[in-house]
């Protein structure tokens, strides 16, 4: 997942946590516990790479939307096993590019095929 902040870097999110701020949504609404989900853990990992793909790291995505975002996936999507969430600045396209380049490359050389073959091979 990715959010856009006023951060001078990219960031990787290390830490999701189940808290949300007393801030109003664009409807005027407030949310109505201070927490995401009910009895949930107080924190969830990224399973992003973040060591592997040589970037800065942060463990407070906030407590609006991408700390929301980022915990719920990370709460309710544990069968996909790369999930995490990036900040990143506003003017950094140069910066994404280049995060999304080496998270593809590391997602590529661990990609488990269990036949032993690659797709093309699969429907030859």
């Amino acid at each position: 997942m990715l959010g856009v902040s006023s951060r001078s870097g990219v960031e990787v999110e290390r830490t999701a946590r189940n808290i949300r701020g007393p801030r109003e949504d664009c409807d005027g609404c407030a949310p109505e516990t201070p927490v995401l989900v009910e009895d949930g853990p107080a924190t969830l990992p990224s399973t992003l790479p973040w060591e592997a793909l040589a970037v800065a790291t942060s463990d407070d995505a906030g407590q609006y939307l991408c700390n929301a975002v980022f915990y719920l996936a990370q709460h309710h999507l544990p069968s996909i096993p790369v999930r995490g969430f990036v900040h990143l600045p506003a003017t950094g396209a140069p910066d994404a590019h280049r995060l999304i380049l080496r998270l593809a490359d590391w997602m590529a050389a661990r990609r488990a095929d269990p036949a032993g073959t690659s797709c093309g091979s699969r429907h030859s």
